[in-house]
């Protein structure tokens, strides 16, 4: 807990990880930004954080269906 600096450095590298392996649709990416934006937030990068929730926000309406919880 508390340790968001290192959070940080593997969250970045899931986020890249899953663009190379996962299809370019697939929801764990968003997921991923989504995790990213929230260390992002913790660690007071709000603008950095807005930005990623509104891409990841995006990604989900893109990939998702409309009916989708």
């Amino acid at each position: 807990l508390g340790r968001h600096q290192d959070a940080l450095q593997l969250q970045e590298d899931v986020l890249a990880f899953r663009k190379r392996v996962l299809p370019s649709d697939h929801p764990n990416i968003a997921a991923s930004m989504n995790n990213l934006a929230s260390t992002y937030s913790a660690l007071g990068r709000n603008r950095d954080a807005l930005q990623l929730k509104e891409e990841a926000l995006a990604f989900y309406k893109r990939v998702l269906p409309s009916d989708h919880p």
